[in-house]
């Protein structure tokens, strides 16, 4: 079971009848407008907040509304995380995949490295697999990044 670090409150998924339910502290988390959540009659801190996703599993929430975030989150740190001379090295490189005749020009993105990275762990969902794997292209370029992020020192 995962704890928030500001209250050491219980921050858990709990499967309910099809639907996935995040529970988490009040006042900490913010999901999506899309996303019914509630902290109604809750004070802040209070670790009985809900958001029922209808039809999600726990990964395939995490990919449609959590990547984007996380991705941000990994940019602000590519300074600490990833060396000068390696940045420079990737600035420009050209990702091709010479097996395939559909492929076209397309080039290292840090944006993109960020997005693609966030998705390791989620290759076994249904949402990665209809966007990322279901594409040869996009599935070549996701993998490609994990390749790259593997030989960052």
């Amino acid at each position: 079971m995962r704890y928030d670090s500001k209250t050491d409150k219980p921050i858990t998924w709990i499967p309910v009848s099809g639907n996935s339910v995040l529970s988490f502290p009040c006042g900490y988390v913010t999901v999506s407008s899309n996303v019914p959540c509630s902290c109604a009659g809750h004070a802040p801190g209070d670790p009985i907040c809900t958001c029922s996703v209808k039809g999600y599993t726990q990964h395939d929430f995490i990919f449609d509304y959590l990547l984007p975030a996380l991705a941000d989150n990994l940019a602000l740190l590519k300074y600490d995380l990833i060396p000068q001379n390696q940045q420079n090295y990737y600035d420009g490189v050209e990702i091709n995949d010479p097996n395939n005749p559909n492929f076209s020009e397309t080039y290292f993105n840090w944006n993109d490295f960020f997005t693609n990275i966030s998705m390791a762990g989620l290759h076994d969902t249904q949402a990665f697999q209809d966007e990322i794997e279901s594409d040869p292209v996009k599935y070549f370029i996701w993998n490609q990044y994990i390749i790259y992020a593997g030989t960052f020192d």
